[in-house]
């Protein structure tokens, strides 16, 4: 039994507890995630080095925070939508197969499921929306701390109900405001988000309404005619709760890995130079020294102390540059390790990845594949939960003014089947001469069937090109039989 979500009382206590300490932390690290992964990581890997150099030495500092190892292992891993599934709608006449099919494109659904085999490899979970928008069904793919749940009272691991809330991001991560003057313009600029930061949507399978941050509803409910809640939970199996506590481990690596970069980089710039120094008597030692290729530098000798002289030079810097860049490599590869990432996905030298074999090749397929092999159920779930809610919308506002679309009602028993792509061998031409020889040997196929898999061409072709073939080879069996018997004959006289 749900809640009645428009009671003032339960709306109120809602709008408190999204403003909760353990929610804003949530959704604090959920937008630092999505920070770093959209390069904008700079202010986090200052505040990481300022535990060593202090806030006043930041400045100085070259700090990097270029190096996103975060996008790169994350996309690396997001390999679900990296070629587009085939889908096969059932239970529809050829018609609707077609207008779903030019309807799933129009709405960018394998592109936004890519953004979400993404965001899903980054936090573990993410929300799929899909709503009516000018007349038009389109997806919208949330993040985190874009959204906040009523869990089920039986099972709390699903959602009685969605709310997309708004998010100050500047109160719970300061260090964002280098780039903001904290007011929302009219123009578009970095605080757009601040125009609905008061108001929240609730949905859930029997209404919708937006009400603001102390639980006032605005504008009325509005009923929800399609009965189903319009979100997807892409998230792996729960431990009876909603949200997936995961950690945040590519984010912090890639944090730290690029404040390992900027100590590196203060050593070679504090280290590169050889050092000039100066040895001498205080009467003798000049207040300025100036050093160059054209510049000599003079250096008295005091009269009453003749055995004293100055001395003048350049220390080596001795920093082991070499070795720390090994020290980095090391963590490097051994944190790709332990996501199952093959360490050669990311360089430190620039080295292309080479194949001895196809059989190689496949191998290294297969290693960055595995990684999201256990994610097709989810996804495969998820499409089969967005084909019912597209149904939901088309049965119930075809031919209205919410949606321009004319269809015929699509049957309830209405179902789609999805084929996601799956690594397949590529082979080298010996690879692929050494297994069709090895199947003429055993007897599996004949030779007709050789020239057919060898060239890829039909039954027909093929059995011209082996008629071509045997007459060739015959005329060559007749002159090496001539050649044999003349042989013999001279022998023989």
């Amino acid at each position: 039994m749900s809640l009645n979500y428009a009671n003032s009382a339960i709306l109120k206590k809602i709008a408190q507890e999204i403003k909760s300490f353990e929610n804003l932390e949530r959704k604090q690290l959920s937008l630092k995630q999505f920070e770093v992964y959209m390069d904008r990581m700079l202010p986090f890997v200052k505040q990481h080095l300022q535990a060593f150099y202090g806030a006043d030495d930041i400045n100085s500092l070259p700090v990097i925070s270029a190096i996103n190892l975060c996008k790169r292992i994350v996309n690396q891993e997001a390999k679900i939508y990296m070629q587009c599934p085939k889908r096969t709608f059932t239970g529809v006449s050829e018609e609707q197969a077609m207008f779903l099919e030019e309807l799933y494109e129009s709405m960018h659904v394998d592109a936004m499921m890519l953004k979400s085999n993404q965001y899903f490899k980054l936090q573990a979970q993410n929300t799929v929306q899909i709503i009516p928008i000018e007349g038009e069904l389109k997806l919208r793919v949330l993040l985190n701390h874009q959204y906040d749940v009523v869990p089920h009272m039986l099972m709390p691991e699903h959602a009685d109900a969605y709310i997309l809330t708004g998010y100050d991001k500047n109160i719970r991560l300061p260090q964002l405001q280098e780039n903001s003057d904290g007011t929302n313009q009219t123009i578009a600029d970095y605080n757009d988000y601040l125009s609905d930061v008061k108001l929240s949507v609730l949905w859930s399978k029997d209404f919708n309404f937006l009400f603001d941050d102390n639980g006032n509803v605005i504008g009325g409910v509005t009923p929800n005619p399609i009965g189903m809640l319009p979100f997807i939970d892409i998230s792996p199996a729960k431990d009876f709760e909603f949200f997936i506590r995961d950690g945040a481990s590519v984010t912090d690596f890639t944090i730290q890995f690029n404040s390992s970069l900027t100590d590196m980089s203060q050593i070679v710039r504090m280290q590169g130079f050889a050092q000039a120094y100066l040895i001498a008597s205080e009467t003798t030692m000049p207040t300025t020294v100036r050093t160059g290729p054209m510049i000599a530098v003079k250096l008295p000798i005091n009269p009453n102390q003749p055995d004293i002289r100055p001395e003048f030079g350049f220390a080596q810097p001795n920093a082991d540059i070499s070795g720390s860049m090994a020290y980095l490599e090391s963590l490097m590869a051994l944190f790709l390790s332990s996501r199952g990432v093959d360490p050669k996905t990311v360089s430190g030298k620039g080295e292309a990845k080479q194949f001895s074999s196809g059989m190689e090749r496949l191998l290294s397929m297969i290693e960055s594949f595995e990684v999201s092999r256990s994610d097709f159920s989810v996804y495969e779930n998820a499409e089969k939960k967005m084909f019912e809610i597209i149904k939901a919308y088309l049965n119930t506002y075809s031919g209205t003014n919410v949606l321009n679309y004319n269809i015929a009602r699509i049957p309830d028993n209405a179902g789609i089947e999805i084929d996601f792509h799956k690594p397949e061998m590529i082979k080298t031409d010996e690879d692929k001469l050494n297994i069709i020889e090895r199947k003429l040997d055993l007897g599996l196929i004949s030779k007709i069937d050789a020239i057919m898999e060898d060239r890829g061409i039909d039954k027909d072709e093929a059995t011209k090109i082996k008629q071509m073939i045997d007459a060739e080879m015959g005329i060559n069996a007749i002159d090496a039989a001539v050649e044999v018997v003349e042989s013999k004959d001279v022998e023989v006289g």
